[in-house]
């Protein structure tokens, strides 16, 4: 009796880990195929004119209001992150 009941729960465990299994692969494999794409998805980077340094003149480079390092910064991190999951959140 008791030798019956184990082996029942054995099979009963193998059989639904079996159908399981199926059941995700079936799943898994039936998922379309998507092509890569044709055209690039990210634009290329172009600094904003407000931060191009090469046209300013000497007084507006040391002006200390302006903390170019920081746009700077900032436009790179952005640039980086824009495409994120977490960004567009």
């Amino acid at each position: 009796m008791l030798l019956t009941i184990i082996g029942s729960i054995i099979i009963g465990a193998v059989l639904m880990l079996l159908v399981q299994m199926w059941l995700a692969q079936k799943w898994f494999f039936a998922l379309p195929q998507l092509e890569p794409p044709t055209k690039n998805q990210y634009d290329n980077f172009k600094l904003p004119e407000a931060l191009h340094i090469e046209g300013s003149t000497e007084d507006e480079r040391r002006n200390p209001e302006r903390l170019l390092c920081l746009n700077l910064i900032f436009q790179f991190l952005f640039q980086e992150t824009k495409d994120t999951k977490q960004f567009r959140k």
